[in-house]
Parts: C-alpha cells; structure tokens; sequence
C-alpha cells in the first residue's frame, strides 16, 4: 500500500520537480531512475505474493489443477481464499 502511494506521489509532483530542476538532465535521469526502481520493486513484491499462495489459490492456475472439496493449503489466508478458487 505505501509503495502505491509512493508511486502516485511521485507521477504527480514529476512535472513540478522537472520545472523546478528545469528539465535538467541529471533531475530526469534520477526521476527517471527513481521511477523505474519502484516500479520494479512493486512487480518483485507482486510476483512473491502470488507464489506464496497455495497452489489451490492461484488466480492464473488452469481450474483443473486447483483443489477441489473444500482442501485448503497452509497459506494464513487459504481458507479466505478458498471460496473463490473453487
């Protein structure tokens, strides 16, 4: 959650602090570098949440690999979860 409102922070003050630093070149390749980093740590963090899940979870899953029954694995939010994988 604050990595989303670091990134929504920084796309709205970016034209600000390009004028202020006048479209210089180091202000844009930091910017630009600042960007790109959390960014890249948000997919990082995004594809850990999803291997985390069981297998039974797993949104991009083909349905017939997911348990069926009501078996749930050892994820805390499994069985939160279970309602909507099956």
């Amino acid at each position: 959650m604050m990595l989303s409102l670091l990134k929504m922070a920084l796309l709205i003050r970016l034209p600000l602090m390009l004028v202020t630093g006048t479209y210089d070149l180091k202000t844009v390749v930091t910017l630009s570098c600042v960007q790109f980093a959390w960014f890249f740590v948000d997919v990082w963090v995004q594809l850990a949440r999803q291997i985390d899940l069981p297998p039974d979870n797993r949104a991009l899953w083909p349905r017939e690999f997911r348990l069926q029954g009501g078996q749930v694995g050892t994820h805390p939010e499994s069985n939160r979860l279970a309602n909507y994988a099956v």
